[in-house]
């Protein structure tokens, strides 16, 4: 560290803001004028760009005290405690958040944001001594003691950890486009059937060749369950699978063991690799049989809120299996391609998750419930065209991801050394360009 970096306290930084609910019986407070942060919005992003809930600006005017104009969020409430997020527009929170207000004349909010984010388990154990859910209050929290570069080193390490956040997003952005254009063609080939309904009206499939057209039927068949394209099939997920199979209670070991995915590794229709735990296969379970297969399916099963969620592996950085609140939809290739069995899935997260059972604190998907989801197999020379015509939008989103996982740790890897003074900026600069 260099002798002009300060010792202070997030107090010194700027203002600190508590968030705070509207009344549950005042509907007119939200609106869609003012985004409202909860540590569920916070997830693993930089910045939020979406809220589950916006306020009105009467609800806005009425918590007026609590907006933060910009600065950090700080979950400091729960077991997620600790979580960080950039706040770059006018925002109110809830109670469980401190946001920092940043000065900035004195310090920089993108590098508060990477200096407090690396604290994240620091500030957990902080706040969860000797209490049954974990609390840091505004003045605990205000208290805390940072370390302060001078100004414009701070923005030099946070242009340095940005940029790979930056690439990381661009990434993130581009898949998202990727796979929505994957799919807009499953909805309009597999469930509007849309090149059917312009066959039958003698009509050229939009936006279609000759060769992909000729495959597609010109008439419906079926009435009672609904009229599906002639010579495709309607079947029962199962029946369109080769296996449905839910995971294992494993014995979790800090290292070594076999990685185990859960339902914290199902989100935003990823899988989240570097989020499972490790598996002693020695003293636990055996894995044999379970290991997963590129194709698969993985679909929450358990949970209010995260059940129904969807993922397809699309790389494997090593063997992996799942834990019992996951369930594995591996494709019978002879019936349907894994390719259209996980864009359909992922179409459907909605429809899974209201299979659910139980009450409203734990729901549960068997996978007999899941097992009965209806599942409409297009002819096999249609499927492989979907492949085609998809499959390499896919192939470079797996790409992208991987990528973002390698900026990811690299980024991971720079944060501590340079937010520690231990890594010269110039030297840091030599990293982030011969990887970005």
């Amino acid at each position: 560290m260099n002798c002009d970096w300060q010792d202070v306290r997030i107090l010194d930084l700027g203002r600190v803001v508590t968030g705070r609910t509207p009344p549950g019986n005042a509907p007119d407070y939200y609106g869609d004028e003012v985004p409202f942060l909860t540590p569920s919005d916070m997830g693993s992003v930089r910045k939020v760009d979406h809220t589950a809930r916006s306020l009105s600006s009467f609800g806005a005017q009425q918590l007026g005290r609590c907006l933060v104009p910009h600065g950090v969020g700080v979950s400091c409430i729960g077991w997620q405690m600790g979580k960080a997020v950039l706040i770059a527009r006018p925002t109110i929170t809830n109670q469980q958040i401190n946001s920092v207000v940043i000065n900035d004349e004195v310090a920089d909010s993108l590098f508060v944001y990477y200096a407090l984010r690396l604290r994240r388990s620091e500030l957990f154990n902080f706040g969860s001594g000797g209490s049954r859910t974990p609390i840091l209050n505004k003045r605990d929290f205000e208290r805390l003691p940072f370390l302060l570069p001078p100004l414009h080193e701070q923005r030099a390490i946070a242009s340095i950890l940005g940029a790979f956040d930056d690439k990381i997003e661009l990434n993130r952005r581009m898949n998202e486009t990727l796979e929505e254009l994957g799919r807009t063609i499953f909805r309009s080939w597999f469930v509007d059937f849309d090149p059917v309904r312009a066959k039958a009206e003698g009509k050229k499939p939009e936006g279609m060749d000759d060769e992909t057209a000729a495959l597609f039927p010109s008439r419906f068949v079926g009435a009672e369950l609904g009229e599906i394209p002639e010579g495709w099939e309607r079947l029962a997920l199962a029946e369109a699978s080769a296996e449905l199979q839910r995971g294992i209670g494993p014995k979790y070991v800090v290292e070594g063991g076999v990685l185990v995915l859960n339902q914290k590794c199902v989100r935003d229709h990823r899988v989240h690799f570097q989020l499972g735990r490790r598996h002693d296969a020695a003293k636990g379970r055996s894995v044999k049989g379970r290991e997963l297969q590129l194709g698969d399916v993985l679909v929450n099963s358990t949970g209010v809120g995260t059940l129904g969620r969807v993922a397809q592996i699309t790389h494997l950085p090593e063997p992996a299996i799942v834990d019992s609140h996951l369930t594995v939809v591996r494709a019978n290739q002879d019936s349907v391609l894994a390719i259209v069995l996980g864009v359909g899935l992922l179409q459907r997260e909605s429809e899974i998750e209201a299979l659910g059972e139980g009450s409203t604190g734990q729901t549960e998907l068997s996978r007999k419930r899941l097992g009965e989801l209806p599942f409409v197999v297009p002819a096999m020379p249609i499927q492989k065209r979907f492949e085609s015509a998809v499959g390499p939008t896919r192939d470079r989103m797996d790409l992208a991801e991987r990528e973002s996982g390698t900026l990811a740790a690299l980024r991971d890897l720079l944060l501590p050394k340079l937010i520690s003074g231990e890594l010269r900026i110039p030297e840091a600069e030599k990293h982030a360009e011969a990887c970005l």
